[in-house]
């Protein structure tokens, strides 16, 4: 039994169809189920866990209760939160050291032209956020410096109003130009990613079971190098899924750019306390093998 949006369902009607869907409410009740979906989760957002499950011939969902639902929901919140830390550390550690670099080998401005020369969809960009601010009298901090310095502008600005894929870009250009090498950009990649998800709260935790991760080799050979304790098989199967892969990327690449093991304290703590407050998840195979290659990796992380 498939979902369908074609019309609004009340609360009510919402539980009845997790009902239909084999959800059972053993470890919540239907009145404290309607309650969490009114105050604390919308469905639509907390039934994208159920893809974790499997269904039954019937269509029905196996071993799965509400509660399972709302406690991946609390889980992933709380997950999202660190990660977004985590991400911010890694951008603002680029920023430092190709600063640094730039610096060193230029006057600071003629990389960036150089930069927008060669890309044109930056420099369209970058000419209407100029268009939309330049007679604007009350502008933010962008704005102002934008403004400022549109005509010729500094790595020290530039680092200050670019998105995270401009980042990315100007960092693919500038190592092949510069012959300066610091990060791979297909871990970048899934950097963004993993930041956009996170930036827009969405769910990093609703299906673990794809395989549709874009590169695993390059982010395998990485996860080999930090990661000792996890066997190769295990490594490659679960590296398959691309929010494992997000989340691999993030943990390797913090650890190559940042080397500062207390960083991960609070995600450590996260992913250790599970286990006590997740005995609802036990029963589904493919949710404690993800966990139990996420918690090989923070076991890994000496404090």
């Amino acid at each position: 039994m498939e979902e369908t949006f074609d019309k609004r369902l009340d609360y009510d009607e919402q539980i009845a169809h997790l009902k239909e869907l084999g959800i059972t409410f053993n470890g919540v009740s239907e009145e404290s189920a309607k309650e969490y979906l009114k105050t604390s989760c919308y469905y639509f957002k907390l039934t994208q866990y159920k893809a974790n499950y499997n269904k039954n011939k019937s269509g029905k969902y196996v071993g799965l209760d509400f509660l399972a639902l709302k406690t991946l929901s609390k889980i992933d919140k709380e997950l999202r939160y660190e990660i977004m830390n985590l991400c911010l550390d890694i951008e603002h550690n680029l920023k430092v050291k190709f600063l640094d670099h730039i610096c060193e080998h230029s006057d600071g401005f003629e990389p960036i032209k150089e930069f927008y020369e060669e890309n044109e969809k930056d420099a369209s960009e970058l000419d209407v956020k100029y268009n939309g601010v330049k007679d604007d009298l009350k502008t933010n901090y962008i704005g102002e410096l934008i403004k400022k310095y549109y005509s010729r502008m500094p790595a020290w600005v530039f680092f200050e109003i670019v998105s995270f894929g401009t980042l990315m870009r100007f960092i693919a250009f500038y190592q092949e130009k510069y012959n300066f090498y610091l990060v791979d950009n297909r871990l970048l990649n899934n950097i963004r990613d993993l930041r956009n998800t996170v930036a827009h709260n969405n769910s990093i935790i609703r299906d673990l079971k794809s395989k549709d991760s874009n590169e695993t080799k390059v982010l395998g050979n990485y996860v080999a190098l930090y990661f000792d304790n996890i066997k190769s098989d295990q490594r490659n199967k679960r590296l398959q899924n691309r929010n494992i892969a997000d989340f691999s990327s993030l943990i390797c690449l913090h650890l190559t750019l940042i080397k500062d093991n207390k960083k991960f304290e609070n995600l450590k703590r996260i992913i250790d306390d599970i286990p006590n407050r997740a005995e609802c998840l036990k029963n589904n195979d493919l949710l404690v093998s993800s966990y139990d290659y996420c918690k090989k990796m923070v076991d890994k992380l000496k404090m």
